[in-house]
């Protein structure tokens, strides 16, 4: 299939990344600093200055806290072979893997609903082995919060995924357009929403990605 990289997100350029709403339920969803939430903190202790909270969508405070609900989803990418991981809380939600080629169809999906009524953000994994038919493919993440009540938020951090450092081969493309789409796959009308725009392809962003 080729070479992989794992791209780290850890949200502390005050930006999503990647990542983009659907919808329109927060005003302007950022991360937000854990000095102002002061009782969050990763278990790794690796948890820089911010992180991001579906109960806000300042960057601030938190707004409405758990009665928010949303989603943020990347734009398709190659999945490249190794485990999704991040540190997580809350019971508000899930994290998801999806087929770019199966639509709006969530049963088509794998997904990691957190269940963590806790401050403290913990490890989740989706394993390589989970993953594995997916590799050469295109993918996108999601993160939904669809809960309104007992710890009805997500709370994420250090969230890491495999990348193809060049698309598959067998993809149709000539060998340069191979070597771009693997950091630019197309993106595909399925996996958008006609309450947003068409997102733009997946271009690692600035340091909030660490690159391994």
């Amino acid at each position: 299939v080729g070479e992989s990289r794992m791209v780290r997100l850890d949200f502390e350029d005050r930006t999503l990344g990647p990542f983009l709403q659907v919808g329109s339920s927060w005003r302007q969803p950022m991360p937000v600093p854990y000095i102002v939430m002061r009782e969050y903190a990763t278990a790794s202790g690796e948890g820089g200055k911010l992180f991001v909270h579906t109960g806000t969508d300042s960057g601030v405070r938190l707004r409405h806290g758990d009665e928010r609900t949303g989603e943020v989803r990347t734009a398709p990418f190659f999945l490249g072979r190794g485990s999704v991981t991040g540190e997580a809380a809350g019971a508000g939600g899930f994290i998801a893997v999806c087929p770019a080629d199966a639509g709006e169809d969530p049963a088509s999906c794998k997904e990691h609903r957190f269940k963590r009524p806790s401050v403290l953000l913990e490890r989740f994994t989706f394993s390589e082995e989970e993953l594995v038919d997916w590799v050469g493919s295109a993918v996108y993440l999601r993160v939904v919060d669809d809960q309104k009540r007992g710890w009805g938020f997500v709370a994420l951090d250090n969230l890491e995924y495999p990348v193809l450092t060049v698309a598959p081969a067998d993809n149709g493309t000539s060998s340069e357009e191979a070597e771009q789409e693997a950091i630019e796959p197309p993106s595909t009308a399925e996996t958008q929403t006609t309450s947003t725009p068409e997102p733009p392809q997946l271009i690692v962003p600035g340091s909030a990605v660490d690159v391994a």
